[in-house]
């Protein structure tokens, strides 16, 4: 296993994956001239033990409206882990549950609004009701706290090839002595494993039928009050034994008839079964200060947002899409003079 993370053509491979969207760069065009040169001093470093990161580039951004610290890795680094990834995902993707979905090929966002969307219209057709319980739980600054020991047990016990093991190892202790930072493919594949024999306490162990996770944020559904607080107590529990901290803000316990909040889109059913998914209101917000910002800039604002438009259009937010059609019209008529 160990000798295909210096293989050429995989390495090739993962270059080719890694180009997608920042061909443009300047880093990347400078890669290129050199490519062969740069891909075999790849390979020859890390089949001699010679091979070391480069510094991270660190920046922050916000994100709907969060802080986050990035740490985002040179090019060559980057071939370097999605090598490693292309080689381990096979190998954890059957350990993870079916609502796992967050960074995982073929799911996503959209698939997470749909199973909860389903886990509703199941929910429904089996008590006849909208009344229920949520039960949502949110992670403490879930990559920050990581524990490597603990990421370290669970890649050991799957993978058992010690030199990608060891290397796995080298890649996180790069990240400080806890958590792993944003903007490194590795994080995110320790981000869907972390906590896997949580995801399989509450489906296999408890047998949760409406439950999902996306990431740091989990969703379940209850008929009772008392189920949603005595699973509560005892995920707690299972949390702490698999050092993961739990954000006592955002974990908690509400009415389903009132509608609920999940991937900022809020859910509502109705005393008929019928299921309406609102897009949160600080998604127009922050679109309408992004399409005034880049008209002030003289940037061509239509691809951006007819991008940005099409993932909403499909649920309940006609009204909120027509205002800001007005707004793009209203600056492409700005720019004419």
């Amino acid at each position: 296993m160990f000798e295909e993370l210096y293989d050429l053509n995989r390495l090739y491979k993962a270059y080719e994956e890694c180009l997608h969207g920042v061909k443009w760069k300047y880093s990347i065009q400078s890669f290129q001239t050199n490519l062969l040169n740069n891909l075999y001093f790849i390979a020859e470093s890390i089949k001699n033990g010679t091979y070391r990161q480069e510094p991270f580039v660190e920046f922050n951004i916000h994100e709907r409206g969060k802080l986050r610290h990035i740490r985002a890795l040179s090019f060559k680094d980057r071939i370097v882990q999605r090598n490693l990834c292309n080689i381990i995902y096979p190998i954890i993707k059957p350990k993870l549950i079916y609502d796992n979905s967050s960074c995982i090929k073929e799911r996503g966002v959209d698939f997470a609004r749909k199973r909860v969307k389903y886990f509703l219209q199941s929910y429904y057709k089996k008590y006849h009701t909208n009344e229920g319980w949520v039960l949502q739980i949110d992670f403490k600054k879930y990559f920050e706290n990581i524990d490597h020991n603990t990421m370290m047990n669970i890649f050991s016990k799957y993978i058992k090839d010690t030199q990608i093991i060891d290397f796995i190892k080298y890649l996180i202790s790069t990240f400080g002595n806890r958590g792993v930072g944003l903007g490194s493919q590795l994080s995110q594949i320790c981000g869907i494993l972390y906590p896997y024999r949580i995801d399989n306490w509450c489906k296999i162990i408890k047998r949760i039928k409406y439950y999902h996770r996306y990431a740091d944020d989990t969703i379940m559904l209850f008929r009772t009050k008392e189920e949603a607080i005595n699973i509560l107590k005892e995920y707690t529990n299972i949390c702490k034994q698999n050092n993961i901290l739990l954000n006592s803000n955002k974990t908690e316990i509400k009415k389903l008839q009132n509608g609920f909040e999940f991937l900022k889109m809020k859910y509502l059913l109705d005393t008929n079964g019928l299921i309406k998914l609102v897009p949160d209101n600080s998604r127009f917000t922050r679109e309408r200060i992004k399409l005034k910002k880049l008209d002030l800039l003289l940037i061509d604002i239509n691809e951006q947002y007819k991008s940005w438009k099409g993932s909403l259009v499909k649920y309940k937010c006609k009204r909120r899409i027509n205002k800001l059609d007005k707004l793009v019209r209203d600056l492409n008529e700005k720019r004419r003079y």
